[in-house]
C-alpha cells in the first residue's frame, strides 16, 4: 500500500468528511488506516471477527500517550484526534511522523479526525516538520501545554469522539478507554482465550445460544502512583495496594461513580498458583448497573452509541451506562491501570 502524503490526506478529508447531526462539527472516519502485518483478505477476516480493538480519543496535547499505549496493546487501536481547524494539517503531519517513528502504530492504529468549525483561534503550533527525526518528537509534543478541555468557547465533543472512532472499528469486540489509560499487559490474549473457551464449552453441552450477546465485561481499574513502576500483574498490584501505592479508579475523585465494580470482591479473589499469561480470563461475578456507575468495560461492538449531547468534562459516559441497564455486567480476573498523581 503507497502512503498518501499530507496533501492527498488533507484533501481526503476536505471531501470526505461529514457533518455531525449537532452541525457544529466535521468528521474524517478512518482517514489514516493502519497497516496491519496481515495482508490477505483471509486473515483479515478472520482477525476481524475474533479480535478486540481499544478505542480512545484525544487533542493534540494527548498525543504523547499513544506510543506507551500501543505498545501495551497487542491488538489494534482506533483512535479519534480532536483538532482546531487551524490544526488540521499540523495534526496529521505529526500523526503522519508517528506513523514513521512507531512501528506500533503504524500497524496497529486507525486515526479519525474532528474538527469544529467557525473556529477563530490561532494555529497552536507552526513548525517545518520535513526535517524532524524520531529523536526530536518528545521536543515536539513539550510545545503543546493544554489540557484536552481547554479550547476557549469552543466545547470538547469527548463523547462525538468515542462514537466517531467505534464507527471506524472492523472488529467484533472493542475496549473504550481515555487515552491516559494503560491495558494490563495480556488483557487482550486473555480475553480473546475466555471467549474462546466459553464457546467450546457452550458447544460440549449443546447450548448454541450466545447468553454475552448483551453482556458487557467490567474491567476494574486503578490509579498508581506516578514514582511506583505498572504493575504486570495482579499479585504486584495488590502489593502496592497494601503499600498505599495504588487505588481505585476515582476513589478520591468520584467514589460513587466507580464502587459498583465492588472492587473489594475482585481484590479478594487471589491469583491463581502458576497461572499463565495465555490462560482465559476468570468469570469472577456479575453484577448490574446502578445510578451514577460509569465502568470501563469490554463488549460487542453492538452496543449503543454514546449520547453525543454530553461536552467537556464529568458524566459524559454515565449516559452510555444508563442505557446498557439492559446489558449484564461480568468481572473478569484482571485489570487496567490509569497513570496518576497524588
Amino acid at each position: 500500500m503507497v502512503p498518501l502524503s499530507v496533501a492527498e490526506i488533507l484533501e481526503l478529508i476536505t471531501h470526505a468528511s461529514i457533518l455531525d447531526t449537532s452541525g457544529e462539527y466535521k468528521l474524517a472516519i478512518g482517514v489514516l488506516a493502519r497497516n496491519s502485518l496481515n495482508s490477505s483478505d483471509y486473515s483479515k477476516k478472520t482477525e476481524e471477527k475474533n479480535e478486540i480493538t481499544l478505542v480512545s480519543q484525544c487533542s493534540l496535547s494527548r498525543l504523547h500517550l499513544l506510543p506507551e499505549l500501543a505498545k501495551r496493546w497487542e491488538g489494534p487501536l482506533s483512535i479519534c484526534v480532536f483538532l482546531l481547524p487551524e490544526e488540521v494539517e499540523t495534526g496529521i503531519k505529526i500523526l503522519l511522523l508517528l506513523r514513521k517513528c512507531v512501528p506500533d502504530l503504524h500497524h496497529k492504529a486507525t486515526f479519525s479526525v474532528v474538527y469544529p468549525l467557525g473556529s477563530s483561534h490561532q494555529p497552536t503550533l507552526k513548525l517545518s516538520f520535513e526535517n524532524v527525526s524520531c529523536d526530536e518528537i518528545s521536543k515536539l509534543f513539550s510545545k503543546f501545554n493544554r489540557s484536552n478541555y481547554d479550547f476557549g468557547t469552543i466545547s470538547y465533543p469527548n463523547n462525538l469522539l468515542r462514537n466517531v472512532a467505534r464507527k471506524a472499528v472492523k472488529t467484533d469486540y472493542m475496549f473504550i478507554v481515555d487515552v491516559d489509560m494503560i491495558p494490563s499487559e495480556h488483557l487482550r490474549t486473555r480475553f480473546l482465550a475466555y471467549l474462546k473457551a466459553n464457546k467450546l464449552s457452550r458447544e460440549r453441552q449443546g447450548n448454541l445460544k450466545n447468553e454475552q450477546e448483551k453482556t458487557v465485561w467490567v474491567v476494574p481499574s486503578y490509579e498508581i502512583d506516578v514514582d511506583a513502576h505498572i504493575p504486570d500483574n495482579k499479585s504486584n498490584l495488590l502489593k502496592l495496594r497494601e503499600m498505599g501505592k495504588a487505588r481505585p479508579f476515582y476513589q478520591e475523585l468520584c467514589w460513587k461513580c466507580q464502587k459498583y465494580t465492588e472492587y473489594d470482591a475482585w481484590e479478594r479473589r487471589k491469583p491463581r498458583m502458576n497461572e499463565k499469561e495465555t490462560d482465559p480470563l476468570q468469570h469472577l461475578y456479575e453484577v448490574l448497573w446502578r445510578d451514577p456507575w460509569e465502568p470501563f468495560y469490554i463488549s460487542k461492538t453492538n452496543v449503543p452509541l454514546y449520547d453525543e449531547r454530553f461536552r467537556q468534562y464529568g458524566f459524559n459516559r454515565i449516559s452510555q451506562s444508563c442505557i446498557l441497564v439492559l446489558y449484564d455486567g461480568a468481572i473478569p480476573d484482571r485489570f487496567r491501570r490509569r497513570l496518576a498523581t497524588y
